[in-house]
């Protein structure tokens, strides 16, 4: 690709304020306008190497080609793990974000032997720039300051090893421990959301549909790769058998030789054809779909919020009837405890009082925690209805250059084939003239 297709960007600073055309507007409204209209940023992930081959700490590290703040054009490389590593700090700081995800690192691959092969690294390589060109389209991911240094910080492994983020420290847990959140996690199995937003509803049937067309479609293109294999395979085993005839038809020597090589080129371009097919279109159709997972996890997420919203809501209306009924001197078991407090010599009236008192804190603080999580369940609605908004606009704009890929692909080579087969079949008529003119 040549350095001109990517052109440098306009970095819109907070200082500059000016907007001649829109003076009436507050300054951070014109920012705002300003870097959503002029801001881009544009990414390549290319050129796989393997590093520090003779070891036994070998990886394979890629080029990221950016334009960036301090130079039109910033190269800078980068393993798998600070990929995962950017990964991490993204879902700690943006935690109301579907952030792509990225490639799966334990692959067969490492099992077989193959951990460094061509293919596995080619589609690794695709894979990774799929996911620095998401991110590139968030709106709010892209202005994140560990994105920019990732891109082009020379000293990224320092600021790494200076623990900018632990993964493992600051991971985001539930409050209590493990069993406390195993237990939450039971108890919401067997919870339901008493108020649905039909708009989440269809956005996560939306999501569903989308998962399963795309694990069927890649479904079947696994099988048409797989028959392109065996079809290239025939095609080369085909040539090789007719070249056996040329000591036996001396006479045919040239036409079986055409043959064999438009049956080799056959096979040439049908393994090229299978290799564009896995390494672009099939790649994106995975991280399509992992890509859903990440939104299905960010609407549940969503619908926990509301869960626990409605489950504090209905706690603290429980524990109002409970105040008011104790108010009024009415509650449920107070025969039996009106009993127990008579064996033990306690006051009823100045028991009671004190259970109203401790009722009454815990109704105010439950009112806070309620009006706290439905302020963060809006809030948390908000971000999803555009977090939903940004992954159809990526969807799209993914999708038409992955299918362009397929489609241009077997044009290309359906135009091979025909343009082999052409010459080659010219070749034979020409043979076949010839041999008419000889024997008359």
């Amino acid at each position: 690709m040549n350095d001109n297709d990517f052109a440098s960007i306009s970095w819109d600073r907070e200082d500059i304020v000016t907007a001649p055309e829109d003076k009436q507007k507050p300054p951070r409204v014109i920012i705002r306008n300003s870097i959503e209209a002029e801001y881009t940023l544009t990414t390549k992930v290319s050129n796989p190497q393997k590093e520090a081959d003779t070891t036994k700490d070998a990886y394979i590290s890629y080029l990221s080609n950016n334009p960036q703040f301090k130079c039109s054009i910033t190269r800078v490389r980068r393993r798998f793990t600070d990929f995962v590593y950017l990964h991490t700090c993204l879902v700690r700081d943006h935690p109301a974000c579907a952030i792509p995800p990225l490639p799966d690192k334990h692959k067969m691959e490492y099992i077989t032997g193959d951990r460094f092969g061509h293919e596995f690294t080619s589609r690794r390589c695709s894979s990774l720039n799929s996911f620095l060109v998401r991110l590139t389209l968030h709106p709010t991911i892209r202005r994140s300051k560990i994105l920019l240094l990732f891109l082009e910080s020379e000293d990224w492994h320092q600021y790494m090893r200076a623990g900018g983020v632990n993964s493992r420290n600051n991971s985001i847990s539930p409050e209590g421990g493990v069993i406390d959140g195993f237990m939450v996690t039971i108890m919401n199995a067997f919870s339901r959301i008493h108020k649905q937003d039909k708009q989440f509803i269809d956005d996560k049937a939306r999501a569903d549909k989308l998962g399963e067309d795309s694990a069927n479609v890649e479904k079947m293109i696994l099988k048409i790769v797989k028959k392109q294999i065996d079809l290239a395979t025939d095609y080369s085993d085909f040539g090789v058998q007719w070249a056996k005839l040329v000591p036996l038809e001396p006479g045919l020597a040239s036409a079986i030789t055409a043959l064999c090589r438009s049956l080799e080129e056959m096979s040439k371009c049908t393994h090229e054809l299978r290799d564009e097919i896995d390494t672009t279109y099939l790649t994106s159709l995975k991280d399509l779909s992992n890509y859903v997972v990440s939104l299905k996890t960010l609407l549940k997420q969503r619908d926990q919020k509301q869960l626990d919203f409605e489950s504090l809501t209905e706690y603290l209306n429980k524990l109002v009837h409970e105040r008011d009924g104790l108010a009024n001197g009415v509650t449920a078991g107070g025969f039996l405890r009106g009993k127990v407090e008579d064996l033990r010599g306690v006051d009823h009236e100045a028991a009671r009082k004190e259970r109203l008192r401790k009722l009454e804190l815990r109704v105010k603080e439950l009112t806070v925690a309620v009006e706290s999580s439905r302020m963060e369940s809006e809030a948390f609605d908000e971000e999803c209805v555009k977090e939903v908004a940004v992954f159809e606009k990526i969807k799209e704009r993914e999708m038409k250059p992955a299918l362009n890929v397929l489609t241009n692909g077997h044009v290309e080579y359906y135009k091979k084939v025909i343009d082999e087969w052409s010459g080659a079949i010219e070749s034979l008529e020409k043979l076949l003239a010839e041999n008419h003119e000889s024997e008359g």
